[in-house]
Formats: structure tokens, C-alpha cells, sequence
């Protein structure tokens, strides 16, 4: 959690990844030290229920909310993978009074891998 003799900061990064059992959420300062984090499991959920739209808007509103009360009021946002958590987070962090500077998708995309060696002659 967030340690008391730390700065206050004022702007963060909102990490989040969903997946499609789970959105993991982890909000940090710009140097990637953490101040909050949760996941669709912290609200409560459990199961298949960590994965809906819902538990991923609920986890982000409630870390907004003890975000808030520590003091960043603008947030960058990195969205990783496929889950519904994406557009769910999105819009609970702009519900949540939020100022977002810039939403960035960081998704790996997979190219095919490397060519395979010829077959052996003999």
C-alpha cells in the first residue's frame, strides 16, 4: 500500500490487464512504484464473476477512490489484453472525477514466430 513518508503525488499510471478469467488493475507513480492494486477477486467476486464487465468496474471505481483520497487526480492509462475489464475501467475512472492525460494499448501481437529451418537433405 501506499507508504505515508512517500511524496504525494499528483499524477499516476492506471496498469491494467484483463484477461479472460480476470482484470488486474495496479495503479503506480511515474517511477512504477505501486500505491494501489486489486483485481476482480478483491471486490468480493469469485469464479467465472472476477471476468464480467462488472467486477472490473467495481475493482477500478473502488482503487479510484482510495486514489483519490491519497491525492492524484490525473492518470495515465496502459491497457493490456483481451478481457471486457477494458472499457469498463475507462469509464469508472472518468465517473470517478479523474483526469486522463493519455490511454495507451499495450497489447503484445502475435506475428507468426521465426521462419522454421529447411528440412535435411541426405
Amino acid at each position: 500500500m501506499f507508504n505515508k513518508k512517500m511524496n504525494l503525488v499528483n499524477t499516476a499510471i492506471v496498469h491494467v490487464k484483463s484477461t479472460f478469467n480476470n482484470t488486474l488493475i495496479c495503479i503506480t507513480d511515474l517511477e512504477g512504484n505501486v500505491i494501489v492494486a486489486g483485481s476482480g477477486g478483491s471486490t468480493g467476486l469469485k469464479g467465472q464473476k472476477r471476468s464480467t464487465y462488472y467486477a472490473a468496474q467495481a475493482t477500478s471505481s473502488l482503487l479510484a477512490q482510495k486514489s483519490f483520497k491519497i491525492g492524484i487526480r490525473k492518470v495515465y492509462i496502459r491497457l493490456d489484453g483481451f478481457g471486457d475489464g477494458r472499457e469498463a475501467c475507462i469509464k469508472s475512472l472518468i465517473s470517478e472525477k479523474l483526469e486522463i492525460l493519455k490511454i495507451q494499448d499495450v497489447t503484445k501481437i502475435a506475428h507468426g514466430g521465426c521462419k522454421l529451418p529447411k528440412k535435411r537433405r541426405v
